[in-house]
């Protein structure tokens, strides 16, 4: 009997170290926490350094960036990563073709909305942010905005080149970068050293991105005439996954705005505090968003594979989602006293947001599978309902009933819109296996 176990358990470790999805999420996982992880601790440390107010500036500053960063991708990092696991298996002349697509385009539109931010960035911070003081901040901001596209669309790339080994080397080394010029710089110079901490760190990821990118691809054809086709078909696919990006990158944007003209920065700093932890909480489910896109899209001819990879990447996101927020729970309160007494009441929006990331881990999954089998609209109208009316909703009860806490409230409309999203994908792919 403990001869067979022991065979079994051989046999298990046998097919999990010659898995390719095992490999692949193994590395994703650890250049992620590694590189990542750094990244959080040093947001935390910056919450810290600047207070609640101040914290909450800078957070409307980088959700600015992340907003029209999303616009300028036109969803063209999950685009690449599709169609470059596909052009490898079936047609691998085309790969340097939608990585020259993706680039240019990137480039090209990131350019524009970074020009647009730059010139009209007095208007923005007084109109929209009733912060003047933040003009400078903002004109910075519109070289990071093209930086941060650009090392979107390039993870897309590297995800579909299934060059994950390499992205987590890269994600551990920027990762490095930030946390020593996060905390340095933001002690010397405040807000202005915690934006210029986060651009030279993109930048630094860009130019690595470029470098590994480049060896990945020495070994494919390249075409020297530009393929129109190829270019419409991907701007096709995208077009749907960057309204969603949209949806969600704008209407979190527009939740910040909400916070600035009926409420203040100090709730703003507040409600962001939450959100960073369950950033921390959905590293490893994030982070493997395009190792699971790219291998949904490689099994896209079995759909009884593909059906049992979507259940047991649910399963295993599940397991890594629920430890963490039950450990959050648990020490919320010692979590919340580590911020400093700038944030009082952050305890209960902890919570409240580390069990919004259950529901949002297994929404990420199920994103991925709709994409890999193109029912990219039907994701997109799905999240339509959950982040426009999720928004209205906000807005309705913040004009008209006096919120005590406008950030727990905003937190449970998450909660409630989050779920219901989730049961509408597992109910619509119920129906679609059916048919």
């Amino acid at each position: 009997m403990i001869f067979e176990k022991s065979k079994n358990l051989k046999q298990l470790k046998s097919r999990l170290l010659n898995s390719k999805l095992f490999k692949d999420s193994f590395w994703a996982i650890f250049g992620n926490f590694a590189g990542k992880g750094l990244s959080l601790l040093a947001g935390i440390f910056i919450a810290k350094l600047l207070g609640k107010d101040i914290f909450g500036e800078f957070s409307i500053i980088k959700g600015t960036v992340i907003s029209f960063s999303m616009l300028s991708t036109f969803g063209l990092g999950y685009s690449s990563t599709k169609f470059i696991s596909e052009q490898i298996t079936y047609k691998s002349s085309l790969v340097t073709d939608t990585i020259k697509s993706v680039l240019t385009t990137t480039f090209l539109f990131s350019s524009i909305i970074g020009a647009i931010t730059y010139i009209f960035s007095n208007d923005i911070a007084l109109a929209l942010l009733n912060a003047p003081q933040l003009n400078t901040v903002l004109k910075i901001v519109s070289l990071w905005i093209i930086f941060n596209a650009l090392t979107t669309s390039q993870i897309g790339i590297l995800s579909g080149l299934g060059k994950f080994r390499s992205l987590a080397k890269i994600n551990i080394l920027v990762g490095f970068f930030l946390f020593c010029l996060s905390i340095s710089l933001t002690y010397f110079f405040q807000l202005m050293g915690a934006i210029c901490a986060l651009l030279i760190s993109q930048i630094i990821n860009f130019i690595l991105n470029s470098f590994s990118i480049q060896k990945s691809i020495q070994g494919f054809p390249k075409s020297a005439k530009q393929n129109l086709d190829l270019n419409f078909k991907i701007l096709k696919f995208s077009i749907p996954v960057t309204l969603q990006e949209l949806l969600y990158g704008f209407s979190a944007w527009l939740t910040s705005i909400i916070f600035i003209q009926y409420l203040d920065y100090g709730q703003l700093g507040l409600y962001n505090a939450a959100i960073q932890i369950s950033s921390i909480i959905l590293y490893i489910p994030g982070i493997l968003r395009n190792v699971i896109l790219n291998h949904f899209s490689k099994t896209n001819s079995d759909q009884s594979h593909q059906i049992l990879l979507l259940k047991r990447v649910i399963y295993f996101n599940l397991v890594v989602t629920i430890i963490p927020v039950l450990f959050v729970i648990i020490f919320s309160q010692k979590i919340s006293e580590f911020y400093g007494t700038s944030y009082h009441g952050l305890e209960i929006l902890i919570i409240l947001s580390s069990i919004n990331t259950i529901f949002a881990s297994i929404g990420n999954v199920f994103t991925q599978y709709y994409l890999s089998i193109g029912k990219n609209w039907t994701i997109f109208f799905f999240r339509a309902y959950r982040d426009i009316i999720g928004l209205l909703t906000f807005l309705i009860l913040v004009n008209y009933s006096l919120l005590e806490n406008a950030a727990k409230t905003l937190l449970i409309l998450n909660l409630i819109f989050q779920s219901t999203f989730v049961l509408l994908l597992m109910i619509n792919i119920k129906k679609f296996n059916c048919e």
